[in-house]
């Protein structure tokens, strides 16, 4: 976008008017990646403004104007305001001067700013950056005062298909061991960015290739390299489509992690190797659900699957049968999970009708009748109704 048209674009945003007003005799500059996804026509609904003054008082006369939710975030006096459906608008002091202020940011594209009373600041060149697409580190001891900055770059990458600069690749390459030090929350959320994009894959390849991926997995090179095949022939078997098991690939699983996403981090921590990642419960239950209908398929071999082998599979993924046929490349029985689904969900036998065939109120007999009488009935041991009578009545004999 050209940048008159930018500048028109931020004047009509009506938060950027609060702020603007609120702070009309203060130094007030919208900057960071506002600014530059607006430059580049893309959406951004969360703004960063660095203010000149008193920050307090701003704060609190927008906090009244959008009715947002004010958090004080203690780092150098950051103040964020959440408004509900408008994303964020963060404050932060000015370091002495604007232009000091962007000298400190990681990459040029992030170092532009606006002001009403200034118009556009690019010390850095941000806006040629841009328009070449490229990705260029302001100064390398930026890099060094926040080492995260390096998977963000490739993250940037990704997302604006953007190379990054020569450079700048080297002073990365020069400290990849000090992403270790960056804790393990921050490093999750932008790695969990890269994997949800549907370009993930040519970036994990270039991160491994840059030798940061063994920093955040720690498997040998030659194993990283099979796990990144593997993950490139998944996204192209998954595309965007959504799947018949109702599952969207761009909806959260947890983490801001998106069901693409999770995909990816299934496949590169197939087998849970160490890492850098700091996991929610939900992510860690479903890796280890994976792990363990893994043992079954390997321990099957590479000949097809029995139906008593995918009944054994498909109740130790539980949930997450979907993941280990798709991550897994075991297409060939969508039919058969689909059938164990349908009689899982509508087995020829209500749970009230097993309760009373079985004249129990035990809740984990009751369980175990069920499970069984599904298993029966998925490996076609009962067909009808009677049969199904039958075998609980049977049960219920042998429990006597």
């Amino acid at each position: 976008m050209e940048a008159s048209n930018a500048e028109r674009k931020v004047l009509r945003d009506p938060y950027n008017s609060i702020v603007f007003e609120a702070g009309r005799h203060m130094d007030i500059y919208v900057v960071g990646g506002y600014i530059r996804d607006l430059l580049a026509d893309r959406e951004s609904s969360d703004r960063d403004y660095v203010v000149g003054g008193t920050i307090e008082s701003l704060v609190k006369a927008v906090v009244g104007q959008t009715r947002g939710k004010l958090i004080k975030l203690g780092r150098e006096g950051l103040r964020r305001v959440i408004v509900k459906g408008a994303g964020t608008l963060d404050f932060s002091p000015l370091r002495q001067s604007i232009q000091g202020d962007l000298a400190l940011r990681d990459f040029t594209i992030n170092a532009i700013g606006w002001s009403p009373k200034d118009g556009w600041i690019d010390p850095e060149g941000g806006m040629r950056d841009l328009l070449q697409g490229r990705i260029r580190m302001v100064e390398a001891q930026n890099l060094r005062l926040d080492p995260l900055r390096i998977l963000r770059a490739y993250r940037l990458a990704a997302e604006l298909s953007f190379k990054i600069e020569g450079e700048t690749k080297s002073a990365m390459g020069a400290i990849l061991n000090m992403v270790s030090g960056v804790k393990s929350e921050r490093i999750t959320s932008e790695f969990f960015k890269i994997l949800n994009l549907r370009n993930a894959p040519i970036t994990i390849e270039e991160i491994l290739g840059d030798g940061l991926l063994p920093y955040l997995i720690m498997r040998p090179v030659a194993e990283l390299q099979d796990k990144v095949k593997v993950l490139h022939k998944l996204y192209e078997r998954i595309g965007d489509k959504m799947f018949k098991y109702s599952l969207s690939l761009d909806k959260r699983f947890s983490q801001d992690l998106v069901y693409r996403g999770l995909l990816g981090l299934e496949v590169l921590l197939d087998g849970l190797p160490a890492h850098l990642f700091r996991l929610s419960s939900k992510v860690l239950r479903r890796l280890l659900l994976l792990q363990k209908a893994g043992k079954i398929v390997h321990e099957a071999g590479s000949v097809s699957l029995k139906r008593e082998t995918l009944c054994e599979l498909f109740e130790a993924a539980c949930g997450a049968s979907v993941d280990l046929l798709l991550t897994r490349n075991l297409g060939a029985y969508e039919k058969d999970f689909m059938d164990f689904e349908r009689i899982t969900r509508e087995g020829l036998l209500t749970a009230a009708e097993v309760r009373s065939v079985l004249q129990s109120n035990s809740g984990a007999e009751l369980g175990n009748v069920l499970r069984a009488l599904r298993r029966a009935e998925f490996l076609g041991d009962i067909k009808n109704r009677d049969g199904a009578v039958r075998f609980v009545k049977a049960w219920r004999q042998g429990r006597r």
